[in-house]
């Protein structure tokens, strides 16, 4: 299936592996607009992360690392689970 920056997330939660080397894995959630990210030696929630941002980073042909650290790292409220 061919997907498109501007596709959007289709369901309320969505759990997929990324091209990283240290995320392990992303879920997103639309309702409650979490991010949960698993690296590869912790699992942290990032809290009302919209969705264009999470798409981006779920979506990303190149390196999930870099989407994440250049839109999500720093910018929400975040916490070690």
């Amino acid at each position: 299936m061919s997907r498109t920056k501007g596709d959007e997330l289709s369901t309320t939660s969505v759990n997929v592996h990324v091209k990283s080397s240290f995320i392990k894995r992303v879920n997103y959630n639309k309702q409650s607009r979490n991010l949960i990210v698993t690296f590869t030696n912790s699992k942290y929630i990032f809290e009302d992360v919209p969705a264009s941002e999470a798409t981006e980073l779920l979506m990303s042909d190149g390196s999930s690392g870099e989407i994440f650290n250049r839109k999500i790292k720093g910018k929400y409220n975040s916490f070690k689970v």
